[in-house]
């Protein structure tokens, strides 16, 4: 398994991402959505590994369907990427930059 890149702020990938995310979540949770939650998912929307992933970037056939979704409270969904986005910055992780997420 190969480690997540950052990718810089690339509206196509983090689009991309955002739309696969947001499609899969409206088919597969459309209760927990209209009850007000959003979905989060992994690999992170900002990542090159996101749920928009594609083997040849510039044919949709080619989706990879290598992400998982949940929904989630939108208040802690955010407060999840701003923590996020802050240790970002404080570690510098730049465009490219390979990182592994370890949870305990």
């Amino acid at each position: 398994m190969a480690p997540n890149a950052l990718t810089d702020d690339d509206v196509l990938i983090r689009s991309r991402n955002k739309n696969m995310k947001d499609k899969v979540c409206r088919d597969q949770f459309a209760a927990e959505v209209a009850a007000g939650k959003e979905c989060d998912e992994y690999p992170f929307a900002s990542t090159r590994e996101g749920a928009g992933q594609r083997k040849v970037d510039s044919d949709p056939k080619t989706q990879i369907w290598n992400f998982s979704i949940w929904p989630v409270i939108k208040v802690h969904n955010g407060a999840a990427g701003n923590h996020k986005q802050t240790f970002e910055m404080q570690y510098r992780l730049l465009n490219e930059d390979p990182f592994w997420v370890i949870v305990d």
